[in-house]
């Protein structure tokens, strides 16, 4: 697999603060002080960090190879010089990341280190641009490149990109600590360079976000009231206020989804689940894919917690082709879990 997470900021509602972030991302306590706002292209919803105290989102360890690459919508309010994505190695050690300047340019950095800044980036305040950021780690021949709205803004070869880690592993999003600062995002995928698809730069690409709107195939999970999938279809999800239970091995729910709107080259799908232990047993969870004749059941992933938790999965291809996605497949597919 080379696409490792998709982020559209689709399932936080329009509600400040943002709903869902503490729930899957490693982040700072300030994130509850940011909002959401209207997502880049009009509609949908994109992070606004918008306080003054640094706050950042920062995924789980989801990179083990020595190249990566990002792309993430941002748009700024003013011109600083800020981090706007960073990477964690292997060692929990900041690594490679790539800062924002008082002139508009980007600059990547190995930890504090500069080792370039673009010429022509033409970053102002309060437009929206796509950018891409990548890098080989490798303390004589590593790489690194900044793109802007799909240009090659800054290239570097032959770098010492190695901080400490000879791996990377996770990545942060973070807001400016100057205010008032407003760094939105919007629109993430984040990859690395395995796999025989999805191994470099995407170009700017739009996430969209789907819910349940029917009941699937199977509806063996229990609600706590009406129907299985009205118990888990809001936006943002309300907690213990509609659910669906099941200590059950087996037990499997799938639900039909909201169509899909404008799509053109599909890249990926990300599946999301909230979901939150209810006693003291351990229990686990596959997500599953139901696409024409073809049910696909993912690894088992364990739920960590009795406060709520998002586990997450990549699908790259259909299942049912074993070709990329369209939309019409997508529609026609349903999705949901089932208790390992």
């Amino acid at each position: 697999m080379a696409l490792l997470w998709i982020e559209g900021f689709e399932t936080c509602g329009t509600a400040n603060p943002p709903d869902g972030l503490e729930e899957k991302y490693n982040t700072s306590n300030r994130v509850n002080l940011t909002d959401t706002t209207t997502g880049r292209s009009g509609t949908g919803t994109a992070w606004l960090a918008n306080t003054s105290a640094s706050a950042y989102i920062q995924t789980a360890t989801i990179g083990s190879t020595d190249e990566f690459f990002i792309g993430f919508a941002f748009r700024t309010e003013v011109l600083a010089n800020q981090p706007i994505c960073q990477i964690y190695d292997s060692s929990a050690a900041l690594g490679l990341n790539v800062r924002l300047t008082t002139g508009g340019e980007l600059a990547v950095y190995r930890n504090t280190t500069l080792l370039g800044t673009s010429s022509g980036a033409g970053i102002t305040t309060n437009v929206w641009y796509y950018i891409e950021w990548g890098g080989l780690i490798n303390n004589s021949t590593g790489t690194y490149d900044v793109l802007v709205n799909e240009v090659n803004v800054l290239s570097g070869t032959g770098a010492d990109t190695l901080q400490t880690g000879a791996t990377w592993g996770q990545v942060r999003f973070t807001g400016s600590a100057i205010f008032p600062h407003n760094f939105a995002f919007d629109d993430i995928y984040i990859l690395d360079e395995t796999g025989s698809t999805n191994n470099t730069f995407l170009g700017s690409v739009k996430v969209q976000g789907i819910f349940p709107d029917a009941a699937g195939d199977s509806t063996d999970w229990t609600p706590d009231s009406g129907s299985n999938y009205a118990r888990v279809n809001e936006n943002p999800a309300d907690e213990d206020t509609s659910y669906v239970e099941s200590g059950t091995s087996t037990d499997r729910d799938l639900y039909n989804f909201d169509a899909t709107s404008n799509l053109g080259t599909v890249y990926g799908l990300q599946t999301n689940i909230r979901c939150r232990l209810t006693d003291a047993n351990a229990f686990s969870l596959n997500t599953v894919v139901k696409s024409g004749t073809t049910t696909d059941v993912g690894s088992s992933q364990a739920i960590p917690s009795t406060s709520y938790r998002v586990l997450h999965n990549i699908y790259e291809l259909d299942p049912d082709t074993s070709l990329a996605w369209v939309a019409s497949d997508i529609d026609s597919a349903q999705f949901g879990f089932e208790v390992a």
